[in-house]
C-alpha cells in the first residue's frame, strides 16, 4: 500500500496600508478560494495535516471558520474537513476544534480541552489524520489537545467529489 501525504500551511501576512494591499480576515465575510487540483485529494491511504497561525481579537458567538474543504452542498454543515473556532465558557474565551466526515457522512470532532483569551496572541493550530492509525487529531502551540476522534470506518470517498479549499469564511452556515 502506497502512503501518500496531504500538508496544507496556512501563513497569513496582513499588510494593511496605502502601498501594501491584503485581506483581512475579519471573520464577517473574507475568504481565499484555492481551487480543486487532484493532487490535494485526500483519501484512506493520505495522511493530512493542516497548520495555521492564528490570532484571536475577538470570537463572535457560534463557529469561526480558519480552514476547509467545501461541501457538495455548500453551507449544509458538513464540510468535509475543517479547522475551526467555537465559543469557550465565557464571552471573551474561546476553543480550537477540527472535524472530518468519516466514509458514513458521520461527523469526528475534536475539541480542544483547555480555552484562551482573545487578543492573548498568535497560536500554531494544526489538525493532522494519520492513515496509520485514522485518528483525527488536533495540536495548539505544539501540543496535542483534546480527545483523538476515530475515523473507524475511514473517510471513503467523501473527497472525491472536487471541492475547493477555503480559508477564512466567517462564520459556517
Amino acid at each position: 500500500m502506497s502512503v501518500k501525504y496531504v500538508a496544507i500551511t496556512v501563513l497569513f501576512m496582513l499588510f494593511v496600508s496605502s502601498v501594501f494591499a491584503g485581506v483581512e480576515f475579519d471573520g464577517t465575510d473574507d475568504v481565499v478560494t484555492i481551487p480543486y487540483s487532484s493532487s490535494c485529494e485526500v483519501d484512506n491511504d493520505t495522511a493530512l495535516t493542516i497548520c495555521c497561525w492564528v490570532y484571536v481579537d475577538g470570537q463572535d458567538s457560534g463557529a469561526d471558520t480558519i480552514v476547509m474543504t467545501e461541501a457538495v452542498a455548500e453551507g449544509d454543515g458538513n464540510e468535509n474537513v475543517r479547522l475551526y473556532i467555537t465559543d469557550g465558557s465565557t464571552s471573551s474565551t474561546y476553543k480550537f476544534n477540527c472535524s472530518i466526515l468519516d466514509a458514513d457522512g458521520n461527523s469526528v470532532v475534536v475539541t480542544e480541552s483547555g480555552e484562551h483569551s482573545d487578543g492573548d496572541g498568535w497560536h500554531h493550530v494544526c489538525m493532522v489524520l494519520r492513515s496509520s492509525d485514522n485518528y483525527l487529531r488536533l495540536f495548539v502551540d505544539g501540543v496535542e489537545t483534546g480527545t483523538p476522534g476515530l475515523v473507524s470506518n475511514g473517510i471513503g470517498t467523501n473527497f472525491d467529489s472536487g471541492e475547493n479549499w477555503r480559508i477564512g469564511s466567517g462564520e459556517a452556515t
